[in-house]
């Protein structure tokens, strides 16, 4: 019982890993905010792409195949 007691001891004063947990907090934490913007994102770049479908399309104009 005293082994289990000084474990536990160690188990909360010890700091090994700390470093583990904060990252994933923060990786958790960078992925909730993308999650939350990525619909606002998506719907602007899909409207963004659609106006400037007509105006790229039209500068290239393939070269004549007789020409070559």
């Amino acid at each position: 019982m005293m082994h289990l007691r000084l474990c536990f001891r160690r188990f909360g004063c010890g700091e090994s890993g700390q470093d583990l947990i904060e990252y994933a907090l923060l990786a958790s934490m960078i992925a909730i905010a993308g999650a939350l913007i990525w619909p606002l994102i998506e719907g602007r770049m899909g409207v963004i792409f659609t106006g400037w479908e007509t105006p790229v399309y039209d500068i290239w104009v393939p070269n004549d195949p007789g020409t070559l």
